[in-house]
């Protein structure tokens, strides 16, 4: 019973923490560390927008 509430205590530190550090974070992005990307980036981003690529919706009429 002793070990369950030291479990209990060090799980709740824990996500308290993460919890804290992510809240913390999310006030003040700049110092996030840079996350490595696994991807390289969609070369289709960077094209710029053009309206022709854009197919017109057919909508039935709705009874």
């Amino acid at each position: 019973m002793f070990f369950l509430r030291i479990l209990l205590f060090l799980l709740g530190f824990f996500l308290l923490r993460r919890a804290l550090k992510s809240f913390f974070l999310r006030l003040n992005p700049q110092q996030r560390p840079p996350q490595p990307s696994s991807q390289p980036p969609d070369p289709a981003s960077k094209r710029p927008f053009d309206e022709s690529e854009i197919e017109e919706a057919e909508y039935e009429d709705i009874p």
